[in-house]
């Protein structure tokens, strides 16, 4: 989720995993500061779903882009991408 500026004050919409309001980096490095060690799971709610393929195609895509997050912090739950 998003939200936008319009002339009649703030509007929210739908927005991608990674561009959406949480910056996750900083979400999980609070998570770990704090001692969490436990599970965690994103939702995204855009997934396409007019084909099995444009599907697997955007959570590839994700995952990739979550790929910086584990780089950085290491195994701590995020699960790095699988070439295919």
């Amino acid at each position: 989720m998003k939200w936008d500026p319009i002339p009649q004050g703030w509007s929210w919409s739908w927005s991608s995993v990674m561009k959406g309001m949480v910056n996750w980096s900083e979400q999980i490095r609070l998570l770990e500061r704090n001692g969490y060690q436990g599970d965690y799971a994103i939702e995204d709610f855009l997934v396409p779903n007019n084909s099995k393929e444009s599907a697997i195609d955007y959570l590839t895509n994700l995952q990739f882009q979550f790929s910086d997050l584990y780089d950085y912090f290491g195994p701590i739950g995020v699960v790095p991408p699988v070439a295919s």
